[in-house]
């Protein structure tokens, strides 16, 4: 499944990878937020 991006406020985005919890989708989810939490701990 292709993630759906929708904005969340006036500064963040929400990321839909599924409507379920399965490996797939968490493996999808950590790989998407490690680099953006390294890239937040740099400010």
């Amino acid at each position: 499944m292709k993630p759906k991006i929708l904005p969340l406020g006036d500064s963040a985005l929400l990321i839909r990878f599924g409507d379920e919890i399965n490996l797939e989708i968490n493996q999808r989810v950590h790989a998407l937020a490690c680099p953006a939490h390294m890239e937040a701990s740099r400010d």
